[in-house]
């Protein structure tokens, strides 16, 4: 075999099955991502695309800025029944607690049905060019303030190179959203699983009259791994730690109840005890005061009787002797004085 035909045929071998990967990786597609650059996007017939299972929409960047067509992309979307999320470009030249202001001032947590997106990179053309632990820095104070809002951990959107270069280990275990422009998938770090791969930033959609970015999952990631958590009804536990707390919460107030309940019934018992204690006491007194009384009245009836009894038994001579004496010692008394 000629040396040409030998050559033109391993190429083959190799472009071939490139080129399939590439239109497969296309064909089954599973979202894109929007803002103001693709103007006005007509959802109506996006939407039709059933290569199309989301969206993610620009929502705000920096301290101030606020995308313009974000409100109108969010509400027609989710109209369409497309699950839609919401991104905030990360800028280093602002405090991360004001881009965090920012993004929730326009962010409301009902609208999501995906979990918010960080987006950090270097853009040269924008003059966004970060520095290693300024980008971990920022980045980390704005994953905390936008996770403690809304409930759930936000995704990094980042590429390739810069998550390896600048952020690395410390932040795997984050959703990742990794932009890799091509045919070989997202390989931030050895061992270091991606959700999201967009493959391509120069994808056509129908209904869009701009060039998209076009991502993919990864096998075994679908819609359920990034979804925003549902609102737990007033009251309910959050998680089977704050349920089991609950449950002996409401256990332990049972008991409370019951043991005030029982504690009441008991003083109140004692109370009316006590009420009959005295009443009885004032009774008995009372009684013992009458018999008392009584029995004062009996012996005085008693000593009158036995007085009478002594008078009337004495006789007629008895009395007149006794009467003789006396009248003797008052004479005998009367010689003495003289």
């Amino acid at each position: 075999m000629p040396r040409r035909l030998l050559t033109y045929v391993l190429l083959m071998a190799i472009l071939l099955p490139m080129q399939a990967k590439q239109k497969d990786s296309k064909e089954q597609f599973h979202g894109i991502d929007v803002s103001w650059y693709q103007k006005k996007i007509n959802w109506d017939v996006t939407a039709q695309d059933k290569r199309i299972t989301f969206a993610f929409i620009k929502a705000t960047e920096g301290g101030r800025i606020q995308d313009a067509n974000y409100r109108y992309n969010i509400e027609n979307a989710r109209r369409k029944g497309i699950k839609v999320g919401s991104y905030h470009f990360l800028r280093p030249e602002t405090p991360a607690k004001q881009q965090f202001e920012n993004f929730v001032a326009r962010v409301k947590k009902n609208e999501q049905d995906l979990i918010p997106v960080i987006d950090i990179e270097d853009v040269p053309e924008m003059g966004v060019l970060w520095k290693p632990q300024q980008a971990k820095d920022f980045l980390k104070e704005m994953l905390d303030l936008v996770e403690k809002h809304f409930g759930c951990k936000p995704m990094i959107y980042t590429s390739n190179k810069f998550f390896t270069d600048y952020l690395g280990r410390a932040f795997a275990n984050y959703p990742l959203f990794i932009a890799r422009y091509g045919n070989v998938e997202p390989e931030p770090l050895n061992g270091t699983s991606w959700t999201l791969w967009q493959f391509t930033k120069s994808g056509r959609v129908d209904g869009i009259d701009h060039v998209v970015d076009l991502s993919r999952f990864n096998k075994g990631r679908s819609l359920a791994s990034i979804a925003f958590p549902k609102a737990k009804p007033k009251g309910e536990p959050k998680s089977h730690k704050d349920k089991k707390k609950h449950h002996k919460d409401a256990k332990h107030e049972q008991k409370h109840k019951g043991s005030a309940k029982h504690k009441g019934a008991k003083k109140g018992d004692s109370k009316k005890d006590t009420a009959g204690d005295n009443h009885n006491k004032k009774d008995k007194k009372s009684v013992k005061k009458k018999i008392s009384s009584e029995t004062r009245k009996d012996n005085a009836a008693k000593g009158k009787s036995k007085k009478d009894k002594i008078v009337k038994d004495e006789s007629p001579a008895k009395k007149s002797k006794k009467q003789s004496l006396n009248r003797a010692k008052k004479r005998e008394q009367k010689k003495k004085n003289k």
